[in-house]
Order: C-alpha cells, then structure tokens, then sequence
C-alpha cells in the first residue's frame, strides 16, 4: 500500500522556500519507489531552470528526502493537479488523487488512503473519487474488485516496463525499506550487522530482478573487488573444480604427506568443503572469500584449529540443469577424498542452493557409501524446497531480499521448464530437486542457521524437525528480525 510523507511533515523543511505558504506535498510510492513532489501554485511560478529546482530539492541540509532522481521532470509532470482531480504516479501508473484541501488521496484495494487533514472531509472525499464536476469517463477505482484492480496494476507494470521506465518485477510491489529490526551493538550475535549490511541486502533485492548475465558480471566484479588477506590456490582438475583458501602464507595441503613450509600437514588441518549459493543460477566459489577467511581467523585464535577451506566450482543453470550440479558437487567430493583426505576431517559447508546441494551429497553418500560421510555439515539458510508454498514466502517477502517469484524463476531455470512453473509441478517435489521431501535418516550432526525474517523461515524448521524425529542431531541457529544469509551479509 502507498505510504504518504504529509505537507505537515515537510513544511518546516520547506521553509526555505521564499514565500510559499503551502510549500509543496510528497508522497513515495511504495509500489515503484518513486518519490512524486506536488507543489502549489505560487511554487510553479518559480524559474525553470534546472538548477534552480535542484537548489530548492537537493538542500539535504533542510530536506532530509533524497530526491535526485529527475526532479525537474516530476514537477513539470505534477504540475497539472489543479486541473484533474485523478492523476497517477508518473514511474508506475499507480492511480492517485489530489485533494485540494488534505493533499494527495490514494484510490486502492478498493479504499481511500492518505490525505493530511484525517484523509479529508467527506465532501472532498467524494470529490477525489471523481463525484466532482470534473469530466472524466473512466469508472472509480473505488468500484472496481479487487481482481480488476490486480489486473489494472499488471497492465500499468507492464507499460512502464514496455517502455523503460520500471525495470524491477511483481514481487517489488510491496517491498519495504527496512530489513526488519537492527541488533544493536550489545547483541553478541550479531554483533557485525550494520546498516551497510541492510543496504546492501536491499540493493540485492532490485539487483536479482535484472538479466541473469548481468547478475553474474555483477557478483563476479564484487568478488575480485573484495579484499581478501589470504591465500587462494586455484585448481582445475577433471572432477575437482574450485578454489582452495587458507591463511596467508599457509599453502593447502592437497596430497597425502606433502608438507609446507610452515609444516601443516594431513594429519592436523580440518578441511572445509563449502559450496556457494546463488539459486543454481549464479555465484562464483570465491564470492564470500572474506568471511570464510574471518571463519579460517576465528578457528585459528579462538580454537587452535588450523583449517583450510575448499570452495567448489559446479555448472550452472540454465546452461547445465538439473542434476548437473549435484553430480559435479558429489564428483568433486569423491576427488577430493582421493587426493587422501580423511572424511571424518571434512566438514560440509553450504548457504542457499550450496546448502541444498549439501543436503543432495549427505543423502547420495548416505545411500551409497556411508563410509564417505564428513564429520558434520553446516547449513546456512539451505534452500530445500523449490515448491515455495510455505507461509513464510508470503509473510516475509517484504522483509528479505528474496521472493516467491524469485525462487519459482531460479526453480524454472534449473528444472529446464519453459514456462513458469505451478508449486505443484511434479518436477518441484522430487528428491533431488527439493531434498526436503528425500529421506535424512543416517545423514551426521547438523548445524542449520536461519532468520526470522527470511521466506526459508518455514522450510528450514520443517527440515530440522524432520531431520529431529529421524534421529538426526541438528542444532538450529536462529538469527531473530535476520534475513537470507545474514551471516554472510553481516560481513559483506
């Protein structure tokens, strides 16, 4: 639903607008993200020069509102409001009216929202729905159901992204600025969590919505951007693909008694298997390189524990689907034992599709050689249901940056299904494509972390209790108001 920013709450930042007594409304529209200014008469009158409406817009010291984005267009744009009582917002078509006496009116979900003065008197009310004198044919939006106003809303999203001017999907429609709840600094939780976290979460939930290549140049640039303080050995084998992370000056041990210069060999390391995320579509093994390193820090100077950390390269969807990447993992797993890694040395580690991959390779080593099993396995937000049909899609899709329409894309993509996929498509329920509905008796100790604020919310307990009546030992780590991944966003 739209959200209105009153002229009350602007007009002691408005004061520095010589002469205007009702300066100007604003509203930001929650359906596009665009920010839509009314100014009055007297403010119109003012030069059009472009500069001139930037100085007046852009005084961030006065104005707290970032309204960069083509201000002279918008108020050229919401300049006629004097002469049509219904207008829409000029990004995303969203009908709005304009209420001479409480401002900007919303007609929508079949009610009136907004207004400054209690949403405005009745008679202005009725003026606003289009009960006035002025001509307009169209029937009020009031009297239209609310299928005919989803149906009207998919229309005006498609016109505006025929014609360039929204590029972001269905799901944004009710994405909100916050996050949820920050921890504050006392959490010892989350004690990384920070409001760069949060925009970057917010950033990435714009960002999933572009062209899939793009998304991958994206991730690929942001990883070689990262600072990493560390060694990476990479390794192109037949079966073992991927990138090997140790700390700096400590080289990876890869074969049975092959010493480095700092002595760490097989017999103390604990090696780390971790594959990366990204809805089998996108990610690259070296994407979250720096907090794997700050895992590889923490082991070192809390617990003594030197470790090393393999992240697997496997094929992704669309150009390899389905079981592509399961096989490739499974095979890279099998390699890495044969280089004379011990099993009961190796964690599993996975966030994600990685996490739901992991779950594939504990169930396929479970069935065929239990003998192969690692020591324990972590799953990090695992996605192990692409049916998406939890509650949790629904009611924490404002909150994190994935969404219900997202998963059934990335589902769509790595089943190799042309068109849009039903949740109860057949494909989505097999095994192996959603390891949820596999069996999980025999598979090791299980940490599984999530937030309460994530749409994998319902799965993730789903999977642990199921995991818990099949005498499976999992602790959960529930991060509370936390989205998808936020271990990994904490520290992005």
């Amino acid at each position: 639903m739209p959200k209105i920013v009153s002229s009350s709450t602007v007009s002691a930042s408005a004061e520095f607008i010589t002469g205007a007594e009702k300066a100007l409304h604003v509203y930001y529209c929650h359906y596009c993200g665009e920010y839509v200014l009314i100014v009055d008469k007297r403010l119109h009158k003012l030069p059009r020069r472009r500069t001139d409406n930037a100085s007046i817009i852009s005084d961030k010291r006065t104005f707290k509102l970032n309204l960069k984005r083509g201000p002279t267009k918008i108020i050229k744009r919401a300049a006629g409001y004097e002469r049509q009582s219904r207008w829409s917002c000029p990004r995303c078509d969203l009908p709005v009216a304009y209420d001479q006496d409480s401002g900007p009116v919303y007609i929508f979900d079949g009610a009136v929202h907004g207004g400054t003065s209690a949403q405005g008197s009745d008679e202005s009310k009725r003026q606003v729905l289009g009960e006035s004198k002025v001509e307009d044919n169209r029937p009020a939006q009031v009297q239209m159901t609310a299928e005919q106003l989803l149906r009207e809303a998919e229309r005006s999203r498609e016109r505006a992204i025929s014609t360039g001017t929204r590029r972001i999907l269905a799901d944004m429609d009710e994405w909100r600025p916050s996050l949820g709840p920050i921890p504050t600094s006392d959490s010892s939780a989350f004690e990384l969590w920070s409001y760069k976290a949060e925009v970057g979460a917010a950033l990435l939930k714009y960002g999933l919505h572009s062209d899939l290549d793009f998304v991958r140049t994206l991730l690929t640039i942001a990883s070689k951007l990262t600072l990493f303080r560390g060694t990476v050995v990479h390794v192109d084998e037949q079966n073992l693909k991927g990138s090997w992370l140790t700390l700096r000056y400590v080289k990876p041990v890869l074969h049975v008694g092959v010493r480095d210069v700092k002595g760490l060999s097989l017999q103390t390391p604990l090696t780390i298997f971790y594959v990366h995320g990204g809805g089998y579509c996108f990610g690259t093994p070296l994407m979250y390189q720096s907090q794997l390193l700050q895992l590889l820090r923490d082991l070192k100077e809390s617990y003594g524990i030197a470790a090393q950390i393999f992240c697997v390269k496997y094929p992704l969807s669309p150009e390899v689907p389905f079981p592509g990447a399961i096989d490739s993992v499974i095979a890279a797993y099998n390699a890495l034992l044969a280089h004379g890694f011990d099993p009961s040395k190796v964690i599993l580690g996975g966030d994600s599709a990685g996490g739901g991959l992991v779950l594939n390779v504990l169930q396929h080593l479970r069935s065929t050689a239990p003998s192969k099993l690692p020591l324990c396995a972590n799953l990090i937000s695992p996605f192990v249901n692409q049916q998406a049909t939890a509650l949790s899609m629904v009611a924490n899709e404002p909150y994190d940056f994935l969404s219900r329409r997202t998963i059934l894309d990335m589902a769509r993509r790595y089943r190799n299904i042309a068109t849009f996929p039903a949740p109860d498509d057949p494909a989505l329920a097999e095994p192996r494509t959603s390891p949820i509905n596999g069996d999980v008796h025999g598979l090791p100790p299980l940490l599984v972390t999530v937030g309460t604020k994530e749409i994998f919310l319902d799965d993730v307990n789903a999977l642990v209790s199921k995991c818990q009546q099949s005498g499976v030992i999992v602790e959960l780590d529930v991060g509370e108001g936390m989205i998808h991944n936020y271990p990994l966003l904490e520290q992005t």
